[in-house]
Parts: C-alpha cells; structure tokens; sequence
C-alpha cells in the first residue's frame, strides 16, 4: 500500500495542477499571478511530502 503513495500524490497534484489552471488565465488566456502563486504552493507541498516520504523509507 505504502509503494502507492508516492504515486498518488503525483495525479493528485497533476489533477488539481490542471484545475487551477484553467480557473485562473485572464482574458489573454495566460495564467494570472494568483494562479502562478496556487501552483507554486501546491508544488511545494508536493516536493515536501516527496522528501518526507524518501526519508521516511530511507530510515527504514
């Protein structure tokens, strides 16, 4: 179940990554800087449970 994980947080973030973007384009159709902002977020937090994830089976 635990090898699952990582992977599912992937098309998670991909889904939501694909949902804020095209919520958030102006009308020249390129994405605004709260948009950019929301990405930038969410790929953070992707980053963060990958290297938390790695560490954790790492240790084991």
């Amino acid at each position: 179940m635990e090898k699952y994980f990582m992977l599912t947080v992937i098309i998670v973030g991909f889904l939501v990554s694909i949902t804020i973007a095209r919520k958030e384009k102006d009308e020249n159709s390129s994405l605004t800087k709260k948009g950019f902002m929301k990405l930038m977020g969410l790929f953070a937090i992707i980053f963060i449970l990958a290297v938390i994830f790695v560490a954790i089976n790492y240790r084991q």
